[in-house]
Formats: structure tokens, sequence, C-alpha cells
């Protein structure tokens, strides 16, 4: 939902986009992007649902809108009667088509918050599927959600937006109260008890492994005494828990925390709030995007002793990194041909776009996306982002990820996401000799100079040409000239992807090598 002008906030469409136009699956959960249908009159609108939001907005402006589980949910500007017909592996139906990808009026997004939404057709495993469509399930999804939640709840982007037209700072603060997890962060760290050791058993607790340490904190797996339960939902007891700070002197996280208030009770008190406040923030990131298949859902901030940090989804599987470590014996050994190799890249990078695109939608930037931050999930048979440590907004300063993948740019913004995801793709299939640096492969390259992997050299000469052409899309020196994973998920590259099952089956024979 927008309430501004678009001429004075739309941003510049790229050169990409200009040759791409966005998704053929229907605008945004945040009202973005225009069906292609004539839009209904907003006055009609109003007269079918009413609306009533007791809120002074800017200098005397009264919206007086009551959003019945509305939120921010996914606005969907046709009827399921009118939905085409067409299977997930057919060509979309020009009807779908958006003929633009900047921002809707006023009007329209607001009218197109009141339509109802339609249902979600989901790929199953045994399922051919094509990336584009399956962002358009995600949003579909997303704004399902939303839409059946008691709260009013708006994106990153969509607050961002609205609090350009407000100067009164107590209004402003309400509106960031209704983003995703303020609930929960509002509430503070909620204390929970690990599993205890059975009688007679010894070592660590069962209910405690650590799993890894990273930049902003580290990483367990846990199983509590009890199941976790958030809004009258039971999540079971098994989780990764990040504990992002120690108030342990003996142990401390972060490292330096009592160093620079060895002597000082009231700075050290200061300090350990601004870390609660930076778990805080980094939940709201996540939360923004907890019903993404594509990314690790979180739970809540708990405390498990004097820890504290994130309790999130436990994932079945390694990081990229590992099966990059699985795979060269396999190809090398004919465990696995190139062209499944390829099958296995093309799925990755499918998946990890699709999370960049919804992490876009909502106004969030991941700012690591990197081989330790994408694990693929044995279970659904997909991969998925994990860690919001270097999250923030668009337009915030940027953070420094994995060297590699690093974008250099000030601010933190989506085309920086895409760039990191073409080094993920560079990573996956390069030479094991070839080294990333800082930056990893910057400004475009060519069939010659791509550092292929001794095995991936056998791929057809197309095959080759065509995974080039697709990065240089990905990786060029402006930024506002690279195209944006919505449109990197219509390129050729993708076409028609195998079922899971297919592909789950390459991955199985990774740790298999022919015998």
């Amino acid at each position: 939902m927008k309430i501004h002008s678009p001429r004075s906030s739309s941003p510049q469409r790229s050169t990409e986009e200009n040759r791409n136009p966005a998704s053929q699956e229907g605008p945004r959960p945040d009202g973005h992007g225009s069906s292609g249908h004539k839009a209904e009159p907003q006055s009609a609108l109003l007269k079918r649902r009413s609306f009533k939001l007791n809120a002074e907005i800017s200098e005397g402006l009264r919206l007086n809108a009551r959003l019945p589980s509305l939120g921010d949910r996914q606005a969907v500007p046709f009827s399921p009667r009118s939905l085409p017909t067409s299977t997930p592996s057919s060509t979309p139906s020009p009807s779908l088509t958006r003929t633009s990808s900047s921002y809707d009026s006023p009007t329209s997004n607001l009218a197109s918050l009141l339509d109802p939404t339609t249902p979600v057709l989901r790929d199953g495993a045994s399922d051919s599927w094509h990336a584009l469509r399956s962002l358009g399930h995600e949003r579909r999804r997303k704004g399902e959600i939303r839409s059946a939640t008691s709260d009013v709840v708006l994106s990153p982007r969509l607050v961002k937006v609205i609090s350009q037209n407000i100067t009164r700072r107590d209004l402003r603060e309400k509106l960031a109260a209704l983003k995703p997890g303020s609930a929960e962060v509002g509430k503070g760290f909620t204390a929970v008890a690990l599993e205890r050791p059975r009688k007679g058993s010894s070592g660590a607790s069962p209910g405690l492994r650590p799993l890894g340490a990273g930049a902003s904190g580290t990483a367990y797996a846990v199983r509590l005494s009890e199941n976790f339960v958030r809004d009258g939902k039971d999540f079971g007891r098994d989780f990764v828990f990040k504990a992002m700070l120690c108030t342990d002197p003996a142990n401390p996280i972060p490292r330096h925390l009592y160093d620079a208030h060895a002597d000082d009770a009231p700075g050290l008190a200061e300090a350990i709030e601004n870390e609660k406040a930076r778990i805080g923030k980094e939940y709201q990131m996540a939360a923004s995007l907890e019903d993404t298949s594509q990314v690790m859902r979180v739970y809540g901030l708990v405390q498990i002793g004097d820890k504290f940090g994130i309790l999130s989804e436990k994932i079945e599987g390694p990081t990229v990194h590992g099966v990059i470590g699985k795979a060269h014996r396999a190809l090398e050994s004919g465990a696995v041909s190139p062209g499944e190799y390829l099958t296995l890249a093309r799925t990755m990078v499918a998946d990890v776009l699709i999370g960049a695109s919804r992490f876009a939608d909502e106004g969030v930037v991941h700012q690591d996306i990197s081989h330790n931050n994408v694990i693929y999930d044995e279970n659904q048979k997909m991969f998925r982002l994990i860690d919001m440590g270097k999250g923030d907004e668009e337009g915030e300063p940027s953070g420094m990820g994995t060297p590699g993948y690093i974008d250099l740019r000030s601010v933190a913004g989506h085309k920086s996401d895409v760039y990191s995801a073409a080094q993920l793709l560079v990573h996956f299939l390069k030479s094991p000799d070839y080294h990333m640096g800082f930056i990893g492969l910057h400004g475009e390259s060519s069939v010659e100079k791509f550092p292929f992997m001794e095995p991936l050299k056998a791929l057809p000469s197309e095959s080759k040409a065509e995974i080039v052409q697709f990065l240089n899309r990905m990786i060029k020196g402006n930024s506002e000239e690279r195209a944006s994973a919505e449109a990197l998920l219509r390129d050729p590259f993708f076409g028609e992807l195998p079922p899971r099952d297919h592909t789950h089956a390459i991955y199985g024979r990774l740790s298999r090598p022919a015998s």
C-alpha cells in the first residue's frame, strides 16, 4: 500500500528492467505492480468495505480506516474464477503479465488491498516447476497468511514509504510497531530451559550442541525441556539457537563486551541493552520473511541461562560449502555428470533468487548471501537462505559480508544481494584453484575467461555460454544496470526446472561416488 505519488519516489528502472518486464505472477505483497486489469474505483470498494483507522497522518490529514485482518497482505486484483487454468509447467497466461514494475498510484494500491486473495497452487516434489511461477506462489502464500492474522502487519518497505509523509514522531513510532516481529521484540526475551541429561549419562548436555560460530554469534542445536508455543502455535522442542549475547564474564558474547566496561557498571548495562536491541533488529529482519519457503524461519527471542538470542528452525542438511566439497570427487568419479551438476546449480540459484525477490518485496537486504549462508534442506529438497546477521532495510548503511561476495556499495540495496547470488554461482562452478579475492568475479566475463572446474569444461558450448551470459547480467559494475532477482528468474538459464525429487537424487549421489 502506497499513499504517495509515484512520480516523486518511485525508483528509476534499470536498463535490464526495461528489457525484462516484471513478474507475470501478480503484484508484490505490499501492493506493487500492475495486473493489467482495469482497477475498480476506490470509492466503490470503500462502499463494500468499511474503513476506520483513527490516526492523523501528516498535517491535518485524517484517514479513517479500519483494516480487519488485512495487514500488508498480498494484493491480487482478480478473483479465483478469473485465474488461468494452465498448469505450473505451462506458459503463463497473458492476462497475468505485468506491464510495469514501477509503483502503482495510491488509489490502485489501496484498492488492491481490499480485494480477496486467491488460492495458492504449490508445485509438488515430483512436478517440474518454473522459478518465476514459484515466486508468485510464495507471494500469494505470504498474502494469505497476513490476511488471516488478527493483527495489522506492514512490511518495512511500506512503513518507510508512509513514514516519509509523517513529521510527528509518535505516529512514526506507531507505524514502526506494525513491522513484522515488533510484538515479540516488545515482549522481550522468553526464558526457556534445555532438556536435562538422562540419569547415568555423562558429558555435555544433550540439549545444547555447538554448530558453529560467526561474526554475529554462535549457533547451537538445542532441544528444549518443553514445547515452544507462540500465539497458540506449538513449534515443538528441536531448534537452532543463535546466541548473540552472553553475560558470563568467563565466556562473553561479543568477546569485547567486558573489555571497555571492566569498572563501568552503567556503561556495561548500556552495552548489554544495545546488544539486545541488535538481536531484536535481526529478529525483525528475519521475521519479515519467516513464511517464505526459501528462507529459514525464526520463532522467537529467547534466553537460555546467561545466553540471549534467536530461536529458529532446525534445517537438516549441509551448507553450499559442504555440497561443493562433495561435488569434486563425485564429478571426477562419474557419480554425477556435468549436466546433472549444472541442474543442481540452476536449482540452487533459482531458490536463492526467489528468496532475494521476497527480501526486496519486504524492503530488506540480506547482505551476506554466500556458501556459508545457504543450506540444502534435505527434507524440503530445496536450498534455503539462513542467518540475517548482516541484514538491514534498504537504504541503510551497507554491512560487510563474506569476502569474495562483497559488492562495494555504501548503502544496502537489492542489487547487492543479486551480486552476491552471482558470486555463489561462480563459487559453485569454479575450479578449486581459482581464488575469489575480496569482491569475486566482477564486471563482465566470457566463456574463455570463466574459471570452470575441470569436469565442467565438458559441458556443451551452448550451456557454458548461457551460464556466462546469465552471470554478466548480475555482476555489471554499475549496480543500476544489473537485473533484479525477479527479472533474472525469467532468464533462459532456468526455463522449466526438473522435479525436486530428481534434483534430490542428484544431490544424494554426491555422497556416493561411483564404484
